[in-house]
């Protein structure tokens, strides 16, 4: 399996900033997102456009980002076909995740590839062909309600 972990994520209508994702189901299993939990076992990541102070390349051609007090992942989205579904990697590791979400950006499935950094465009081709149909709805069927995460 090639896909190791999963994460929903949804803007909540209750949340403050319209930017704020919070975690409502996941595989539970990926320290990288274990970490961010604050201490009441929330979950929750901002999705933005790439700060200016990210600078250099990746400014000019990442579209989105993701952070949580530091950021996690330049999102590309290479495709205007495919314009819901991007790639990145998780900051500081050799790990490369698949994002799926919404046209108006509320709601969002992570897909991540343990190890697989220097493979995330060729697993976002997969992805996007179907070839991870099988990965996606075994790991979609292991996700538990993060009830603690949409009080």
């Amino acid at each position: 399996m090639l896909l190791t972990d999963y994460y929903k994520f949804r803007h909540l209508p209750e949340s403050k900033s319209k930017h704020r994702i919070d975690c409502v189901a996941s595989t539970v299993g990926y320290p990288d997102f274990e970490c961010l939990r604050n201490r009441k076992g929330k979950l929750f990541l901002y999705l933005g456009d790439v700060p200016a102070k990210y600078g250099g390349d990746v400014h000019k051609k990442a579209d989105k980002c993701l952070t949580n007090q530091k950021n996690i992942s330049s999102l590309y989205y290479p495709d205007l076909d495919f314009k819901t579904i991007g790639f990145g990697d998780i900051w500081g590791t050799l790990d490369a995740l698949v994002i799926v979400g919404n046209a108006n950006y509320t709601e969002f499935d992570i897909f991540i590839a343990r190890g697989q950094k220097n493979n995330r465009l060729n697993i976002w081709q997969n992805f996007v062909a179907g070839e991870l149909d099988f990965d996606v709805a075994d790991l979609k069927g292991k996700a538990t309600s993060e009830n603690k995460c949409s009080d």
